[in-house]
Formats: C-alpha cells, sequence, structure tokens
C-alpha cells in the first residue's frame, strides 16, 4: 500500500491541472489559491486508499476522489462565508481575501468542476449517491445553523446533523468503492457515516484545546452547539445551564472564551467528553467487526490511518 504522501500527490496533481484551462485571471488565482492552501485530503485520499484494497483497477477512481476533493473544498467555502471565519487551513478565507462574490463563484466553479470529474465515466449509480450526499449536506447544513440558536440540543439531533453535514461525504468515498464492485453499500454507508461523527467530535474537542489552531475556540465565538456543549447540558443542572446560556451570550470574544473553557474545566465537562467519544469509537469498532464488510483486517488499517484510531 503507497503511504499517504504518495496519494495526496495523485490528487495534487489532478488539482493543480484543473488552473491550467481556466483563462479569466481573478477566478484562476482563486481557485489556485484554495487548491495550494493544502488540507489533508482526507477524503480523497480514503477513496484512493479503498479503491487499493479492494482491487478496483477502474482509472476513473483518480476522476470520482478528485470530484469529492473539489466538492469538499466547495463546501468549505460556502462553510466560511456562512461562519464568517477569517481563517482556513492557516490562511486567511477565500472572501475575506478578496470578497463573498468572488469566493461564491469560486465555489460554484469548484461544484461545477467536480460534476465534470463525475461524467468522465458516466456511472448512473455513482452518480445518484453524488446528488443523494450534496443534498445531506445542504440540510445537515442548515440544522447546524439552526442549532446556533437553540440551547437545549439532544445528543441524537447533533449526531444526526453530524451524519448529514460531515458523514454522508465519508460516507460517498466507501460506497463509490462498493458501487464499482457491485457490492452492498447500505452496511459500508453506516461505517463511512459514523466515522464522520467520530471525526467531528474529535474537531469539536481540538477546537477548544488547540491553542496552535488558528480557529481555537472559534466554535464558543459562533455558538456552535459541538459535543462539548450537548454533553455539558447532560451534567448540569437548572442554575448551571442558565449560567452556561448567559456566558454564550457574552460580547467581549476574550471574556467568553476564557469564562466558558473554565465553566467546562470546573464541571470536568471534558474528561467527561473524551469518555464519550471512546466509547462511541469502541461501539463503532466493535459493529464493524461483526459486520459482513469484505477485507476487515486491511480495511481496520486504512481506516487507523486516517481517522487516527
Amino acid at each position: 500500500m503507497q503511504n499517504l504522501n504518495e496519494y495526496k500527490k495523485i490528487i495534487d496533481i489532478e488539482l493543480n491541472n484543473i488552473t491550467n484551462n481556466i483563462k479569466i485571471k481573478e477566478l484562476k488565482n482563486s481557485i489556485q489559491y484554495i487548491i495550494k492552501s493544502k488540507g489533508k485530503r482526507i477524503r480523497s485520499v480514503l477513496c484512493l486508499m479503498l479503491s487499493n484494497i479492494f482491487k478496483i483497477k477502474n482509472i476513473n477512481i483518480i476522476n470520482y476522489a478528485t470530484a469529492i476533493e473539489l466538492f469538499h473544498n466547495a463546501l468549505l467555502i460556502y462553510d466560511d462565508i456562512i461562519d464568517k471565519s477569517n481563517t482556513r487551513r492557516n490562511k486567511i478565507t477565500l472572501h475575506k481575501k478578496w470578497n463573498y462574490s468572488r469566493a461564491i463563484l469560486s465555489s460554484e466553479y469548484l461544484i461545477m468542476t467536480s460534476l465534470k470529474y463525475l461524467n468522465k465515466k458516466y456511472h448512473h449509480k455513482i452518480m445518484k449517491e453524488f446528488y443523494i450526499t450534496a443534498l445531506k449536506i445542504y440540510e445537515g447544513q442548515q440544522i447546524d445553523i439552526n442549532f446556533q440558536k437553540r440551547n437545549n440540543i439532544k445528543i441524537k439531533e447533533y449526531i444526526n446533523m453530524v451524519k448529514y453535514k460531515t458523514g454522508s461525504l465519508i460516507g460517498l468515498c466507501f460506497k463509490i468503492i462498493f458501487l464499482l464492485k457491485n457490492k452492498e453499500i447500505k452496511e459500508i454507508s453506516q461505517l463511512g457515516e459514523e466515522l464522520g461523527v467520530l471525526f467531528q467530535m474529535n474537531n469539536d474537542l481540538d477546537n477548544i484545546q488547540n491553542k496552535k489552531n488558528k480557529k481555537y475556540a472559534e466554535d464558543i465565538i459562533k455558538n456552535k452547539k459541538t459535543i462539548i456543549y450537548i454533553k455539558a447540558l447532560e451534567y448540569i443542572n437548572k442554575q448551571e445551564k442558565k449560567k452556561l446560556i448567559q456566558l454564550y451570550k457574552q460580547k467581549n470574544k476574550r471574556t467568553k472564551i476564557k469564562n466558558i473553557i473554565f465553566f467546562f474545566n470546573k464541571l470536568d465537562i471534558i474528561k467527561k467528553v473524551n469518555k464519550y467519544i471512546n466509547d462511541y469509537k469502541s461501539i463503532i469498532l466493535n459493529n464493524f467487526k461483526k459486520s459482513s464488510i469484505d477485507n476487515k483486517y486491511k480495511l481496520l488499517e486504512v481506516i487507523k490511518i486516517i481517522f487516527n484510531i
């Protein structure tokens, strides 16, 4: 099996080739800016690694992996606009560097280019699953926005939102491979969605623990209802809940971050969340071992590498 960097290089070559055909300078610069803001390429690399495990010889797998990467980057642009984020991958966000119009146009261009890659070798079932996934992501994004105005969020609601917003695209990576192998996709799709939830919960935790992250505590500033906030509601009494809601209404960002993190630490919420995440991970792995999915040993290797579990 190739290492992660070798898979990333394959995707990077495809992404760099895209800008060669863009004639409008402003658009070309915007797309180059996004592509060169190199992320982890988790989804596209996952797609390629899975194709290796299941011995997919189809040359179009690179097109499918590239399409997923393009669509993901398009969604990140929208995420940054919706969240009014200033940075992404330690760089200024596209709408901040230029303007909203340019960012929206760039996102649309990436979406259309992703469809072009999918259609290089038309596969009806893959195209259908791509559209279903896209609609789920948009629905998940709206649910996430709705949560910002609510104080009472149940854990089941959070998990459902994350499965739509984050898990569905990871699930699509698995679905594509199984569709190319003419295999049943239900179990593998559920695995992908659950891994997406695990991935997001770890991101939620990292956001308030990793001070080196330029987006440190941004979830608190944006009133995001993360796994930390939701699990806190399960452990605190009515008075503490009222206090937490008031803390989230604070206008001064530094004070808000300091007070809310102090509140979480005082009640040992972070420790409880860590336990919940570890328990969730154990459930995923146990269900995976009981499943009828092929090549479990090699697949587990990939899951551990990509999702760090």
